[in-house]
C-alpha cells in the first residue's frame, strides 16, 4: 500500500520529507496541483472538486491513505469528503483539523459582530468566514 500526499503546490514536500524519514519502508506518492494553485483564491466548491479529483488520482495510483498536505484543502474540503465521498476502504487525513466552524449565535454564543476569523482569506479560514 502506498500513501499519497497531496498539496496544491510544493509546500507539501516538507510533509513528504518528514513522512519518509519517519516511515522509510512505506512507498509515498506525491501529487502537486500546481496547474490550479493557489487554492486560497478559489471558492469552497472549486477546492472540493479539485481536491476530490486529486485524491481520486492517488487512489487510482494505488494509495489507500491520502494525506492532504494543503491547508486550504484540509480546511475547505476534508470534512465534506469524509462525510460522503471517500470509499469505505480508503482514508483521507488532513495536516490539521480546522479550528473555525460555520455557525450562528446558537452554536457559538456570539453575535455576528463578535464572530471573526484571524488570517488572510481562504488560506487561513477555508472561506468559512464568508456569509457569517
Amino acid at each position: 500500500m502506498a500513501v499519497g500526499i497531496f498539496d496544491s503546490g510544493l509546500g507539501g514536500l516538507t510533509v513528504l520529507d518528514a513522512a519518509q524519514k519517519r516511515l522509510p519502508e512505506v512507498e509515498f506518492i506525491y501529487l502537486a496541483d500546481s496547474a490550479n494553485a493557489p487554492y486560497g483564491v478559489r471558492t469552497a466548491d472549486d477546492i472540493y472538486d479539485l481536491t476530490c479529483a486529486a485524491v481520486q488520482r492517488l487512489f487510482d495510483a494505488g494509495c489507500d491513505l491520502v494525506i492532504l498536505a494543503c491547508n486550504t484543502a484540509s480546511a475547505a474540503a476534508l470534512r465534506r469528503m469524509q462525510e460522503g465521498w471517500i470509499p469505505s476502504d480508503k482514508r483521507v487525513l488532513g495536516v490539521f483539523v480546522p479550528l473555525i466552524e460555520p455557525g450562528g449565535p446558537a452554536r457559538t454564543g456570539l453575535s455576528r459582530e463578535r464572530r471573526g476569523c484571524r488570517g488572510a482569506g481562504l488560506r487561513r479560514c477555508g472561506g468559512r468566514h464568508r456569509g457569517w
